[in-house]
């Protein structure tokens, strides 16, 4: 756990309040390779973009809003979003760092640069392994190869550039994980190698700011308005009625909540779940007898 929070420079006492008891990602595993040193001193030259947060003492999980999620997605499911080429006194500290580990830590290694890294990685079985989703993949699968700590700091010198990769992957459920991928990169002669000297597997919370409906006439707007979420009537320009409280997400729907008001009164709670990939919004009455949701809007598209 530990060396989860600090691939991003949290603490163990930190715990978020953004995330809700039935969230999916509360409960699901998070997955690191385990050496805190190499982790803290690359994370104090280059933070993150994309936050991390401790729900409990024991889960973690990355946040992002759907947009960059897909955009990573689009790109060939990775992309390095962080980089920072050392100059002479950062490449000291960090050498310095590296060689102060003492464990037999081994470093995995490209020398072809340009491919992709992580282009066959799957989410299953891997989660939850000792070793870590990231060096199982690059160590058992594909048989690259690793240089003993002593060996990558000789690599370390101004000019060479850490970078932080992220690779989408899926669940069964099309929940989204992160991977997240430590790197250095230096020139050697004509060739470049990239170390791999970290990563780590985090369940995602996705932010949506709006959903809208894509159906040929009829659009709304589902988005924070007040203290709830409200729909807003293209077609008319206006607000309805309708006020939605958001209480969890799970691999492909938030979950609101809606009073069902009979008489003037509250008799219940009617439920929506509405889809940030693409699929429906769907609705079930608070007395419903079967419990099961039906369609109310067949697509949705969420920003």
């Amino acid at each position: 756990m530990k060396t989860l929070l600090l691939e991003m420079g949290l603490f163990l006492g930190l715990l978020s309040a953004l995330a809700h008891a039935g969230d999916w990602y509360i409960a699901a595993p998070s997955d690191c390779s385990n050496n805190e040193p190499v982790i803290a001193a690359f994370v104090a030259l280059l933070p993150s973009s994309i936050p991390v947060h401790a729900a409990s003492t024991s889960t973690v999980y990355a946040q992002i809003g759907i947009a960059p999620l897909k955009d990573i997605e689009g790109a060939g499911g990775e992309r390095i979003l962080d980089q920072l080429t050392l100059d002479k006194s950062k490449a000291a500290g960090y050498k310095a760092a590296m060689m102060a580990v003492a464990d037999s830590y081994k470093v995995p290694y490209f020398v072809d640069v340009t491919a992709a890294v992580y282009g066959g990685m799957a989410l299953s079985p891997a989660v939850g392994t000792a070793v870590g989703l990231v060096f199982t993949y690059l160590l058992d699968r594909l048989k690259e190869p690793a240089a003993a700590m002593t060996g990558f700091s000789a690599f370390i010198a101004e000019g060479g550039e850490l970078d932080r990769r992220w690779k989408v992957l899926k669940t069964k459920d099309n929940g989204y994980y992160l991977v997240s991928s430590l790197e250095y990169t230096v020139s050697v002669g004509a060739e470049k190698r990239r170390f791999i000297t970290a990563g780590c597997t985090y369940p995602v919370k996705v932010d949506v700011s709006e959903f809208q409906t894509a159906g040929p006439t009829n659009n709304k707007i589902i988005k924070p308005h007040g203290n709830a979420w409200g729909v807003f009537d293209i077609e008319d320009n206006k607000w309805d009625t309708t006020e939605l409280k958001y209480f969890e997400q799970d691999e492909q729907f938030f979950y609101f909540y809606e009073d069902a008001i009979e008489n003037d009164k509250v008799v219940g709670e009617n439920t929506h779940r509405i889809s940030f990939v693409g699929g429906p919004w769907q609705y079930k009455p608070y007395d419903s007898t079967d419990g099961k949701f039906k369609s109310f809007v067949a697509a949705v598209q969420a920003k």
